[in-house]
């Protein structure tokens, strides 16, 4: 048996353990609250579709991988690391990719009065559309032309599998076309993410050149 292979499959069932072993490439502490002045965070996805799978990862602090993985061998390559500095103009026409958690937060009624409920997942495409839109145009772009790929739902764990609640997120793919309006919180936006449950592999903001 490739216990290597075996180790990366139960790494990668469980995307809260992804999380929590990225982690391990920076100092102590380093993603405790989001970094000034962009509000950054470690953000992440794995692209399954990849063989082998891929882990797709954005970081502000540079990332010490073998610290990561020593106790962990599962990679089955080298990570390749370089720095992500777009450059961003008004009116800039962009490839995106977006796998999100769609989601909404009614307030739940106590004796003392208003609190936030849990999130419930949107499970309808108009919804879904919806959702993103708004995050766009507080977001420093427009959406142009894209498409809806829903994926499921994903479930993870934050502790031992045998000894911790089941968490389960609604996957969403968005992936087609977006005009940059404000290059400075479009940054911003490429810096925080997207939407909730970052630590289970949602948010992450992928952009290219549509050209």
């Amino acid at each position: 048996m490739d216990t290597r292979r075996e180790e990366g499959r139960r790494l990668l069932g469980n995307p809260y353990r992804v999380h929590q072993q990225l982690l391990n490439a920076f100092s102590d502490g380093a993603f405790s609250r989001p970094l000034e002045p962009l509000g950054t965070r470690l953000l992440f996805r794995v692209e399954e579709w990849w063989t082998p799978p891929r882990v797709l990862v954005q970081s502000p602090l540079e990332a010490d991988w073998h610290r990561a993985f020593v106790e962990t061998p599962v990679l089955a390559k080298a990570p390749c690391q370089k720095p992500y500095a777009p450059a961003l103009e008004p009116g800039q026409v962009l490839r995106f990719f977006l796998r999100a958690n769609p989601t909404v937060r009614r307030a739940s009624l106590r004796s003392e009065g208003k609190r936030l409920g849990p999130r419930l997942g949107l499970v309808h495409e108009p919804q879904q559309r919806d959702w993103l839109e708004r995050r766009a145009a507080a977001g420093g772009f427009d959406l142009l032309d894209y498409r809806v790929m829903p994926r499921g739902k994903r479930v993870g764990w934050q502790g031992q599998r045998d000894r911790s609640p089941q968490l389960t997120h609604l996957c969403v793919d968005f992936e087609g076309f977006l005009q940059v309006t404000d290059p400075d919180q479009f940054l911003r936006t490429l810096a925080a993410g997207i939407g909730p449950a970052k630590a289970f592999g949602f948010g992450l903001l992928s952009v290219a050149p549509a050209r």
